[in-house]
């Protein structure tokens, strides 16, 4: 028998096991389940859920003794119900003895357990997205659901630690800390190492947002662990349950770190598009744009968090295929949190079109496809006044919240708006009408000033088709558009069309033929790589540019995110070297490089070595090679001019270190613009207004 306060894990195993035994099934056919995680085990006997706190401290938890298991688990009740009341039943003692068990029996508490009311497993929003069953409807649901609940949860008082830069900085670190701990090898040890820099300097970068985020509220009492592992799909809807209760720290938070989580969790499992979509709906609800430059920070801290979780989890397991599947899982938060901390590419896209031609639609689509934060002018417009973004306005043309004044302040909004999502490094979508040239060149301007890409989808179909998609929508309700007929036939008369300098900024599209597909935006490579690897793009590409010549640069693009050799043969036959050789560098394959410097240089840094860089003959090319193989700016310390410049230029590239590219001075005219261009491409814009 063990002792009623007894903390020693082996022991707790055993009452658990003996408890198994003997608790009532739901189905006397079916045995007791048993879940464990690396806090905790839960019993599921068809009808209930009994959760038990491992007598375990991770540093940040401490369930060691039995008056703070009982603590937590009370806490957990209370907590959950929140968001989950139908879940949480109670919290019940385990009395008896180990060989005889009973829960609320008389004597002594040997442990204590949080009851619920038991769901399928398969109910798992985990499992439902496996399934393919996840759809957009559960995601707007489960975006306004996590709004509302931000909206009312308490704010963290002023004289209180929580959410200062030093809190969330030791968090952030601790999890580094933790799961070096369990590293088994150097490299691990080394890629844990690069992260944790990048995220001080991160933090660093950001730290007074962090206190203004704190000081205008929006610092909570959250649920703390929102992953679709914690998320069950009853009655056709998300609900939310298992938050954390044994640690405020980590529950009192930034309402974006929050969000953060399901964004992340929500990419890691390869569901993008319903991660940026759910993104863009709390946004959109909410308002909370400012705090998008943060949001890189939050995403890789989350992918973190999940990264330890599963590596304390992978150490307390014995060798075996179920310890290698979770050593899997926590190589692939770590790819993750490696991906958000690289150079992020911003971009400015705006609409152009009459009401009713799909800009909205279209923009959805676009936006999960690509990753972009979506501004909507109607909805700011409506939150400028304090309206929902449903309610009808009930102001006539040109008057109200349409009157030319109220107009200029919802312009001016989404501006300030979208300087936080490039602040962020994104890309920012403005969904308007566009239909005057003053609203164009102030975005225009204000990419011009950002140092960004700018581009115009111009949306056309004819007014028949348009009045009659307005009369549909008006009939139906529920859109933040107030846009009717008559507004269609003053936009007909009112519109600045599109000027002659105007249009080498323009893609158009024809809403009227291809009403549900995603515009191919010719900048979409340049925007950003990552959007060349679907094949799709590049077809489009070279079916709608001039003899095809934008599907090339794509072509490339693809063949080198993917690394395969196959797409270069898409290309002319005369870039097909440069492509495969390209693909040949990022393998770290020298032999394959046909002596090309270029080529033996990146080579070197993704595989090759110092042994790749002896091969090279010129000493500029050798000390940049070794640069970028040490990481260490000392072979450029010999080189003058521009060689000393592209040194330091291709040593920043390698590292993603500002610092590097801040020593870039000289080589006459060339050195400040190799600085600029370095410092935009490590993800430091100067003109941005992060800096």
């Amino acid at each position: 028998m063990i002792a009623p306060h007894a903390t020693d894990l082996a022991a707790q195993r055993t009452l658990i096991a003996k408890l198994r035994e003997r608790l009532p099934r739901a189905d006397a056919a079916v045995p007791v389940a048993l879940i464990e995680t690396h806090i905790s085990w839960v019993l599921l006997t068809g009808a209930f859920a009994y959760k038990f706190k491992k007598a375990v401290d991770l540093g940040f938890l401490d369930f060691t003794t039995l008056p703070g298991r009982r603590h937590y688990c009370e806490q957990e009740l209370s907590l959950n119900r929140r968001l989950a009341p139908a879940l949480y039943l109670d919290v019940v003692a385990v009395t008896g003895t180990v060989d005889d068990p009973r829960l609320d029996g008389n004597g002594p508490a040997l442990e204590y357990a949080v009851k619920m009311r038991e769901f399928p497993q398969a109910a798992l929003a985990s499992h439902v997205l496996e399934r393919g069953e996840l759809t957009p409807a559960h995601i707007d649901a489960l975006a306004a659901d996590v709004a509302a609940f931000h909206g009312r949860i308490a704010v963290a008082r002023g004289d209180s630690a929580f959410g200062t830069p030093e809190d969330i900085l030791r968090l952030a670190l601790a999890n580094f800390d933790e799961a070096r701990a369990a590293a088994e090898d150097p490299s691990e040890a080394a890629e844990l190492d690069e992260l944790h820099d990048w995220m001080q300097r991160k933090h660093a970068a950001s730290r007074q947002l962090f206190v203004e985020r704190r000081e205008q509220g929006f610092v909570r009492e959250c649920h703390g662990d929102l992953h679709l592992g914690n998320m069950v799909l009853i009655d056709g809807r998300l609900t939310v349950f298992d938050c954390i209760e044994f640690n405020d720290r980590l529950r009192w938070i930034d309402v974006l770190s929050e969000v953060a989580f399901v964004v992340m969790d929500l990419q890691d499992r390869g569901a993008s598009a319903l991660a940026h979509r759910f993104l863009n709906a709390y946004l959109e609800i909410t308002g909370d744009y400012a705090g998008l430059p943060l949001l890189r920070f939050h995403l890789a801290y989350r992918a973190m968090v999940r990264a330890k979780v599963t590596r304390l989890r992978a150490a307390q397991m014995e060798p075996g295929d179920t310890r290698a599947a979770m050593l899997s899982e926590y190589r692939g938060y770590l790819d993750l949190a490696e991906r958000l901390a690289r150079t992020a590419r911003p971009a400015i896209v705006i609409t152009h079109g009459l009401s009713g031609c799909g800009k909205t639609t279209l923009s959805q689509g676009l936006l999960e496809f690509t990753g972009a934060i979506r501004i909507r002018t109607d909805v700011e417009r409506k939150r400028l006044h304090g309206l929902p973004p449903e309610q009808r306005a009930g102001s006539g043309i040109e008057q109200g919240l349409y009157a030319a004044e109220a107009t200029q302040a919802t312009y001016a909004r989404a501006v300030a708006l979208v300087r936080h999502v490039v602040a962020a490094g994104g890309v920012a979508i403005v969904d308007g009408a566009f239909l005057q040239r003053w609203q164009r060149e102030l975005f225009r301007q204000l990419a011009a000033e950002c140092g960004v890409p700018f581009v115009i989808v111009a949306f056309a179909a004819t007014p028949a088709t348009l009045r009659a998609r307005l009369a549909l929508r008006q009939r139906e309700g529920g859109d933040a558009s107030d846009a009717g007929v008559a507004v269609l036939e003053h936009q007909l008369v009112a519109q600045d069309p599109l000027a002659a300098d105007e249009m080498p900024l323009v893609v158009a599209f024809d809403a009227e033929a291809r009403p549900r597909e995603v515009p191919t935006l010719p900048v979409l490579p340049a925007m950003n790589p990552a959007w060349a690897r679907r094949a799709a793009v590049c077809e489009g590409l070279a079916t709608a540019s001039r003899a095809g010549s934008l599907g090339g640069p794509c072509w490339k693009m693809l063949a080198l995110s993917s690394g395969d050799v196959a797409v270069c043969a898409r290309l002319r036959t005369a870039d097909q070297p440069a492509c495969q050789r390209g693909i040949a560098a990022e393998r770290g394959e020298t032999a394959k490089c046909d002596g090309d410097a270029t080529c033996v240089v990146n080579a070197a840094v993704h595989g090759g070595g110092e042994a790749a860089c002896e091969t090279l003959r010129e000493a500029p090319v050798l000390a940049r090679c070794l640069a970028g193989v040490r990481r260490s700016p000392a072979p450029c310390e010999g080189l003058s001019g521009s060689a000393g410049a592209e040194c330091l230029d291709h040593l920043a590239r390698v590292t993603r270190d500002p610092d590097a590219c801040a020593r870039i001075s000289g080589a006459g005219d060339l050195g400040p613009m190799l600085r600029d261009a370095c410092l935009r491409d490590v993800g430091i814009a100067l003109h941005s207004a992060e800096i």
